[in-house]
């Protein structure tokens, strides 16, 4: 390939001679700069029309090609920075010649403009869909230059191999009957839809027993847009990657996966510090601000996350196990599906691990035409009146969603049913472009399986539920052991809780009461606990009563009293107007509660 572009100006003061840059001394003679060629080709910058970046292409010393993207501010104060990018790949910098080349880029001034994407996925303010080898849509004229972080692991692995006929007879056609095979091409089929049903970021993680196929399910969602190989196997070629990295790192592949999907295998080999703010930043699309190896501030990532991962261990188990409460919020972005038969119907004449292994060669060399197919439809159709066209895609996921809403459904459950209803309306679009070889009732028999598999487990998710049972957990535990007031050693900065053995009753302070409920809500547990009839009060207006503490010298202090009937009561009611008996009363209460 030619190196030297037909229209590019040398900047005065420089020139070339056998490809060796040179510059003039202070004779103006001739100073070699470097011993291999480079030249300015462009200038980039971001939608905002911020952040600039001159293109630089070069040879290394063995002569491959390169292209580095080097932010202008990076020229300033010396340069080093910018050299470093330069000469660690390869570039033959004559020694000491370092100013000389940061001089030659500065006065470099390309006529070439791109606008700069380091996201995969849609464009802010545009009809253009971006791939790392792929732009979809009108660009108003401009050129899109698609410009992932440096080193990043994943970008690579989204591209393509064999036919979109190819992938849909060896791949989406042989899922037909395993309903969660074709659930994970849905999955994988719904991330451009997030912007244009106007849907948060999340997804679905499916856990089970070992070998029953949740990698294989992985691999055939990860070939919608790329290598479909196994993570464990081939990860610098796999589009799915395992949780076995930093925090730092799920945001590099969030920010590369971004409209697309982050597939995440084997939850197990998480060894971050924090699932559940992990799945927070994952879901929500902005990552944490950090520093460049120069001590700059690096860009704050931002993406769209479409998240399918999978694992022996629930979502939940992974965050309570690390010692944390799993929250509502966290367990319905990303929504647990406990399944133990991924590929419950193989093709006849053939056993389940034989129809695993012939989806993985076959997501390992048919990949990545799938999605591309289903976004140039899309993007197609948004051009025609993208007003009418996104109202009428959000019409139907809101009908959609009301099919799938179970009668008893919570108000907080709102959130997955409609991340429900975007598969179905992902998969009738895939039927409709041409890109999904299935019936129309296969992909309802597989987003209405999920459904059910999610209900049947999470009939309620709410917090001060949850709490309340660990509460139960903790005093079927502890209750023996707890001190009484009466103990003179024990003091409430060192005893979890106290008991009153004359009434029955466990005394906590707030912050006990907090730890015994892992973290949960003080006063929405006490709230619950006085509708539940298990909190004791003995004072007009107030939810805590008076208790003598031997260690305080017998003075009066006030505790939240639990009356022992927690330790037999029955806490997974799903309808509260059952539970509205009133609290242990001693003496009759007309005044409005207070808190303290």
């Amino acid at each position: 390939m030619e190196f030297w572009e037909s229209n590019y100006r040398v900047p005065d003061g420089f020139s070339f001679e056998d490809d060796c840059l040179f510059g003039l001394d202070k004779e103006g003679g001739p100073l070699q700069v470097t011993t291999t060629p480079i030249m300015a080709t462009a200038f980039s910058r971001t939608v905002d029309n911020a952040a600039w970046n001159l293109i630089t292409k070069f040879m290394d010393r063995d002569g491959r090609t390169h292209k580095v993207n080097i932010p202008a501010s990076d020229l300033l104060g010396g340069g080093l920075s910018a050299i470093r990018q330069l000469v660690d790949r390869g570039l033959g910098l004559c020694p000491g010649m370092e100013k000389q080349l940061v001089f030659f880029l500065q006065c470099s001034h390309p006529s070439t403009r791109l606008l700069r994407i380091t996201n995969s996925g849609w464009v802010d303010g545009l009809n253009v869909f971006v791939l790392p080898n792929r732009v979809f849509g009108q660009s108003l004229g401009e050129k899109i230059s698609y410009e992932p972080e440096q080193n990043s692991k994943t970008a690579q692995s989204i591209r393509s191999e064999g036919s979109l006929k190819d992938w849909q007879t060896d791949v989406a056609s042989v899922a037909k009957g395993n309903p969660v095979l074709v659930f994970c091409i849905l999955s994988a089929l719904t991330g451009p839809l997030l912007k244009v049903l106007g849907l948060d970021g999340g997804g679905f993680h499916i856990y089970g027993h070992s070998s029953r196929g949740k990698t294989t399910a992985l691999q055939v969602a990860a070939s919608v847009w790329g290598g479909g190989c196994d993570p464990a196997i081939d990860s610098a070629h796999s589009f799915a990657q395992r949780w076995n990295t930093s925090a730092n790192g799920l945001e590099a592949i969030a920010a590369v996966h971004s409209d697309l999907l982050i597939a995440l295998d084997e939850l197990g080999t998480y060894n971050g510090a924090d699932l559940g703010i992990d799945i927070y930043t994952m879901a929500g699309g902005q990552g944490k601000a950090t520093l460049t190896s120069s001590r700059k501030m690096r860009e704050i990532r931002t993406w769209r996350g479409n998240i399918l991962s999978t694992g022996e261990k629930s979502m939940r188990q992974a965050i309570e196990e690390n010692g944390q409460t799993a929250k509502a919020g966290q367990l319905l972005r990303i929504i647990d599906l406990q399944v133990e038969n991924v590929l419950e119907a193989p093709p006849a004449g053939i056993t389940a691990a034989e129809f695993a292994n012939q989806l993985k060669k076959a997501c390992s060399t048919r990949y990545g035409t799938a999605g591309p197919a289903f976004v140039e439809t899309l993007v197609e159709y948004m051009e025609w009146d993208p007003r009418q066209t996104t109202e009428t895609l959000r019409d139907h996921l809101e009908k959609c969603a009301n099919e799938l809403t179970s009668e008893d459904a919570r108000p907080e459950q709102a959130r997955a049913f409609r991340r429900f209803a975007a598969l179905q309306v992902a998969g009738e679009l895939a039927i409709d472009f041409g890109v999904l070889p299935l019936q129309t009732e296969d992909v309802h028999q597989a987003v209405f399986l999920v459904r059910d598999l999610w209900l049947g487990e999470h009939r309620t998710i709410d917090d001060t539920g949850r709490a309340l049972q660990k509460l139960q957990n903790f005093l079927i535990r502890n209750h023996s052991s707890l001190p009484s007031t009466r103990d003179a050693e024990a003091r409430a900065s060192n005893a979890k809780a106290f008991r009153n053995p004359q009434n029955s009753w466990f005394l906590f302070t707030d912050e006990q009461l907090s730890a015994a409920t892992g973290g949960g809500n003080v006063k929405d547990v006490v709230r619950e606990l006085r509708q539940k009839n298990l909190l004791a009060v003995h004072e007009t207006g107030r939810l805590k009563v008076k208790q003598k503490l031997a260690s305080a010298g017998g003075q009066w202090a006030r505790f939240y009293a639990v009356t022992g009937d927690i330790l037999s009561a029955e806490l997974g009611s799903e309808d509260p107007e059952t539970e509205k008996s009133e609290a242990v009363e001693l003496t009759s209460i007309e005044e409005p509660w207070e808190l303290e």
